[in-house]
C-alpha cells in the first residue's frame, strides 16, 4: 500500500510574521521556522531592537561607531526597544485542525523513520539553489 506523505515542515501557507526580516518573502515563513526552530507559535517571540539617543538625533557617536551593536551597551545613550511578534496564521480553524492531524501524522511516520532505510518513489520538481556560470569577456579573452 503507498500512502502519500508531503513534508509538512516546508509549508509556507500557514504561518505570516510581521517581522522586518520575512518581508522579503512576503511575510510568509515555514512551518519549520515557526514550530521547530524559533518556537514563536503560540506565544510569540521577542526581537530586541538596539537604539542609540545620539545618532537616533543625527549626532556623532563619542567612541565613533556609525553603528549600535554589542559594543554599545555600556554607553549611557543607548537603549533597547522589545518588541513582541506573534505569528498569524492564514487558516480558519478547520483547516488548520486539518493541518494539525496532517503534522502529527508526518512527524510520528518522521519518527518511525529515523535510522532506517526506507524506499520512496517521486518526481523532483525543482533543485534548489540554482547557480548559474557567469564569465566575463575579459577573463574569457586571457585563458
Amino acid at each position: 500500500m503507498q500512502k502519500v506523505l508531503i513534508n509538512q515542515y516546508k509549508r509556507q501557507d500557514i504561518f505570516q510574521c510581521g517581522h522586518k526580516a520575512h518581508f522579503k518573502f512576503e511575510k510568509n515563513v515555514s512551518v519549520y521556522h515557526v514550530l521547530k526552530e524559533k518556537r514563536c507559535y503560540p506565544e510569540g517571540c521577542v526581537y530586541f531592537l538596539w537604539k542609540c539617543m545620539l545618532l537616533n538625533k543625527g549626532h556623532s557617536c563619542p567612541k565613533g561607531y556609525q553603528h549600535v551593536g554589542r559594543n554599545c551597551f555600556s554607553c549611557k545613550n543607548y537603549f533597547d526597544e522589545k518588541i513582541s511578534y506573534q505569528p498569524e496564521i492564514l487558516l480558519d480553524k478547520e483547516e488548520f485542525e486539518n493541518f494539525q492531524r496532517d503534522l502529527e501524522e508526518f512527524e510520528d511516520w518522521l519518527q518511525s523513520a529515523i535510522g532506517k532505510r526506507i524506499e520512496f518513489s517521486g518526481t523532483v520538481n525543482s533543485v534548489k539553489p540554482h547557480f548559474k556560470k557567469k564569465r566575463s569577456a575579459e577573463r574569457l579573452r586571457k585563458t
